[in-house]
């Protein structure tokens, strides 16, 4: 798909050197051609870097940023102050993307400025099972908010378009590690009166839930109870809002 409105891909990357050429690959076999791919690399002690540096000799419009290991959140806003494209997605460095993903996602951004787009996803388990997650549209963003704080809609970045030039200040809250993605979501809806959030129902993202990882492992089950409640402290103060709604 030919477009003039660049689109830049956010991958923050640590220690994922057995996935993160499967990622790109996905990303650079998109029908949607005006795309960036800005690859931070969050301090890896592994080969990621050396991968990526790799496939960038072959490929322009993929930029390596190596930066000393400070989390997720950090590289996500790194990729933010780095990206020249008109829209912005970001992707983890473990997951992929169908062929149409791009494409389909801005098709419906155009629509309106005032629209917040997501999409669907099929989540794959290690087992091999998996299950397709998809969502009807809100015309109430109170409603989506709410949705997002009670668990029962996933408020990951990677499903949702964002626009350069609404991010104006917004940037993900390096001080947690728990929910950091809503509270991004929250900013972004709050600061840029969005009326409402639209869902692209076709599944063209491969999310793969990763046994043993930071947010599964047992050992993290109180640091990330700890984080939880600071995240909604931090969600609460900023939409002034009663817990009890």
């Amino acid at each position: 798909m030919e477009n003039n409105n660049k689109v830049t891909i956010i991958i923050p990357a640590y220690n994922c050197e057995k996935t993160i050429m499967k990622t790109i690959n996905s990303i650079i076999s998109q029908d949607y051609n005006n795309i960036e791919i800005i690859v931070v690399n969050d301090g890896s002690t592994d080969n990621t870097p050396s991968i990526v540096k790799e496939i960038e000799k072959n490929n322009k419009n993929i930029k390596l940023i190596n930066k000393n290991n400070g989390g997720v959140s950090s590289a996500k806003n790194i990729g933010i102050e780095e990206a020249n494209g008109k829209y912005l997605i970001f992707i983890d460095s473990d997951d992929e993307i169908e062929e149409k993903f791009i494409s389909k996602l801005i098709k419906k951004a155009q629509y309106s400025e005032s629209v917040l787009v997501g999409s669907a996803y099929k989540k794959i388990y290690s087992n091999g099972k998996f299950e397709e997650i998809k969502n009807n549209n809100y015309d109430s963003t109170k409603d989506f908010i709410l949705d997002l704080i009670k668990g029962n809609i996933d408020g990951y970045t990677w499903r949702y378009v964002f626009e350069k030039n609404l991010l104006k200040n917004i940037r993900f809250n390096e001080n947690i590690s728990y929910m950091e993605d809503t509270l991004f979501l929250i900013e972004y809806i709050k600061n840029n009166d969005i009326s409402n959030i639209i869902f692209e129902n076709e599944v063209n993202y491969l999310y793969y839930q990763v046994q043993g990882s930071i947010t599964n492992s047992n050992i993290n089950v109180e640091k990330n109870i700890i984080s939880f409640y600071e995240s909604l402290e931090c969600i609460y103060n900023n939409l002034n809002i009663d817990a009890q709604n």
